[in-house]
């Protein structure tokens, strides 16, 4: 009884430590002088524009994982096999939103990327190759839901280096190169293959029992930036998950 009770006092606890370290990250203008829910709604709001204005050239975040797990002849577990669904936003003038789709959009200053990824990482190097295929979308006939059209279609591969995140530090990093493969939109290049790199980083919650855990759905998180704690914002989520994010900068 008394263990359960510190328990939850400790979820409590972390919840309201949690709640006071978000209204500190949001010194914007949704707290100055006074309550301005239209300013905060923008503010929780804006988590890919950030990623994108502090340099990556695209942000992807996974909607959906399908996990498995490799054994070898003793039953010992060697390795991760997965297949992800993501999907994101690039800048304008990047291969994954090339100026030429401006046709489809002239208001437009970012593309959206859906990508289907896999990944086969050794659960003793933390490492271990990627590969996958994405696609540029545009609305179709539903305004009011997310783009669905594919006009640019491509594939990429490289390597992954999940050791930070085995070792509990919440983020991994990524490097390899896309190829744009076939376009439906006059003017966009095609078999251009392009070097990127990336930084996946993975939610987490602050617990007074342990240093860090994964969240629950709905519960308030952090990613690790820097070694910094950075709120999961709302636009960050899937089906109320905060959703792994993967920041990616081209050329590089």
């Amino acid at each position: 009884m008394r263990r359960e009770l510190k328990r939850t006092l400790g979820r409590v606890l972390g919840s309201a430590l949690c709640a006071l370290l978000a209204l500190g990250l949001g010194q914007s203008s949704a707290w100055a002088g006074g309550w301005d829910y239209w300013a905060y709604l923008e503010w929780s709001h804006d988590g890919a524009r950030t990623v994108l204005s502090g340099g990556a050239d695209a942000v992807l975040y996974e909607l959906s994982e399908n996990a498995f797990v490799e054994f070898d002849a003793s039953g010992n577990p060697v390795a991760r096999r997965a297949e992800s669904s993501l999907q994101g936003v690039a800048k304008l003038g990047t291969v994954l939103c090339p100026s030429s789709l401006l046709v489809t959009n002239p208001k437009t200053d970012t593309c959206t990327v859906t990508v289907r990824g896999r990944n086969f990482v050794s659960l003793a190097t933390g490492q271990g190759p990627i590969t996958g295929e994405f696609a540029i979308v545009i609305q179709l006939d539903n305004p009011g839901d997310s783009p669905e059209l594919p006009v640019v279609l491509g594939d990429f591969q490289g390597t992954i280096d999940f050791a930070p995140a085995l070792m509990g530090r919440h983020f991994g990093t990524a490097a390899g190169t896309l190829t744009v493969k076939q376009s439906f939109v006059p003017g966009v290049p095609v078999n251009v293959t392009v070097p990127f790199t990336g930084v996946f980083r993975q939610p987490f919650v602050w617990s007074f029992t342990t240093q860090s855990r994964k969240p629950a759905r709905g519960e308030m998180a952090f990613y690790n930036v820097n070694g910094m704690s950075q709120l999961v914002k709302e636009d960050e989520r899937a089906a109320n998950w905060a959703a792994v994010r993967f920041e990616i900068k081209f050329g590089q």
